[in-house]
């Protein structure tokens, strides 16, 4: 149980002001999120409209490919820039923010380059032709190596915004923007009768990747003056803090891009294309947590290093309450229109993957039930236990998916894929509690959100004030909650 002690009043004013801020900030993001995702089911429904079975397959095996690049590339900065950079401003050392910053950048630039060339000199022949058999994706190579560049140097950037509590600015630049360029050109060509091609899609995507990764370094620049003065980061403290999150943030993307890895190795292109297209669209039931996880990440660091517990964890809860509301509408829309929602989103060629949709969802929900569990390791100092439990997901991952695939097929590599998220998701979520007591889980309860809310509140008005020791009351109903 949490301790009792006084705090300092919340006045009215402060609350207003604290209240206008979140609305602000989550709104933007949930605006931002939304627009970002909106705009990549238009330009995938472009494509496959006016792309073959086998032509959508490997553009989507490229959009995974360059995202596990992107990742490779990133070295395990992201989650550290957002880290460092919310308790550095947290406890008044913006010069360390900064330092983290400049050197995450440079270490990105310099990594993404030298994967640029090794992709073209070696792994694209392989990919192609040894490991997906798809010699469309042989034919990109050259834009390929500069869209994972892009996507890598962009991290920095967006990060280093979401550090600082520019969300919505977060958000627009780490993929929003760019898509949203995309789906209007996607649009505006198909409007004007222009054929689409493979080579010009993939061109066209990365084009609009460059545009978005220049625009948010040129708007960056006009927030250094919030980066410099007291503290500094060292590349020592950076390789320490981030080798743990680097092969974290691998085996997450490897979990989650490895089925279809899987099928794009043991099925033929136009199965790919279906299950790949039943795949971006459950991320439509990830979106309400996507918003609340990049909105409370700063809020994760800053109140742990500060201590505020009572804040937090009614702040975890309810980020997964508000999350699991929408996600559970749409989940139900999948299991009773799954093949008319395929349909509608693709063209009658994809109505016959509403079976996949309907089970990838039932693992999508499971993400959203469990809230950001993996977030509060991250950002809590449980790096390595994070990448233990990655790394073990990672590899069960594949052998259910593996195994369904060879025995079921596609059904079967869908319900390998749901099982491996239903239990990495519940194990996560045990282990959070267990090593930080806090319970990232969604609730019901209207007592427990009010005490929520207010403790969000009033944890976002102390956030920058340093205390030795504190602690909120915390009411009856929270305390049998657990």
């Amino acid at each position: 149980m949490l301790s009792v002690s006084e705090t300092t009043p919340v006045t009215n004013r402060e609350k207003h002001g604290v209240l206008q801020r979140v609305i602000t900030g989550v709104g933007w993001a949930f605006l931002g999120k939304v627009l970002g995702s909106a705009s990549v089911l238009i330009v995938n429904a472009v494509l496959a409209r006016h792309l073959s079975p086998e032509q959508m397959g490997a553009y989507f095996l490229l959009v995974s490919i360059t995202a596990f690049g992107a990742i490779v590339a990133r070295l395990g900065l992201a989650q550290l820039i957002v880290r460092v950079v919310a308790e550095s401003m947290a406890t008044d050392l913006p010069g360390r923010a900064g330092g983290i910053v400049r050197n995450s950048f440079f270490a990105i630039a310099t990594a993404a380059l030298i994967l640029a060339g090794i992709y073209i000199a070696i792994l694209n022949d392989w990919l192609a032709y040894s490991v997906f058999d798809s010699p469309l994706l042989g034919t990109v190579a050259n834009l390929v190596a500069c869209w994972i560049a892009i996507l890598a140097i962009q991290t920095p950037v967006a990060e280093g915004f979401r550090g600082l509590h520019r969300i919505w600015l977060a958000v627009l630049f780490n993929g929003a923007l760019a898509s949203s360029i995309l789906a209007a050109l996607l649009l505006l060509l198909s409007v004007a009768g222009r054929e689409l091609n493979f080579e010009l899609a993939v061109f066209l995507t990365v084009l609009t990747a460059g545009v978005s990764l220049l625009l948010g370094a040129l708007m960056l620049r006009r927030h250094r003056s919030c980066l410099t003065g007291r503290g500094d980061a060292s590349f020592r403290e950076m390789v320490s803090l981030g080798w743990p999150l680097y092969v974290t943030a691998l085996s997450m993307q490897a979990i989650r891009e490895i089925h279809l890895w899987i099928a794009g190795w043991m099925f033929l292109p136009g199965d790919v294309a279906l299950f790949a297209a039943a795949l971006k669209l459950v991320n439509l039931v990830n979106l309400p947590l996507m918003v609340m996880g990049m909105s409370i990440q700063p809020l994760i660091a800053e109140l742990h290093v500060l201590g505020d517990r009572g804040p937090l964890q009614t702040a975890l809860r309810g980020c997964a309450t508000v999350a699991g509301f929408p996600a559970l509408a749409v989940l139900c829309l999948f299991i009773l229109t799954g093949d008319h929602v395929m349909a509608l989103a693709y063209g009658e060629k994809y109505k016959a993957g509403g079976y996949l949709l309907v089970l990838l969802s039932i693992g999508a929900l499971s993400n959203v039930a469990t809230g950001v569990s993996m977030q509060v390791l991250a950002f809590t100092g449980h790096q390595r236990v994070l990448m233990a439990v990655t790394l073990i997901s990672g590899i069960a991952s594949t052998l259910l998916g593996l195994l369904g695939a060879y025995f079921f097929g596609l059904a079967g590599l869908a319900v390998g894929a749901t099982v491996a998220r239903v239990v990495q998701q519940i194990a996560t979520w045990w282990i959070v509690w267990r090593l930080t007591g806090y319970w990232s889980h969604a609730t019901v309860r209207p007592a427990h959100l009010k005490v929520a809310f207010e403790y969000f509140l009033r944890a976002l008005s102390d956030r920058r004030r340093k205390r030795a020791h504190h602690g909120f009351s915390v009411s009856n109903e929270l305390e049998r909650d657990g």
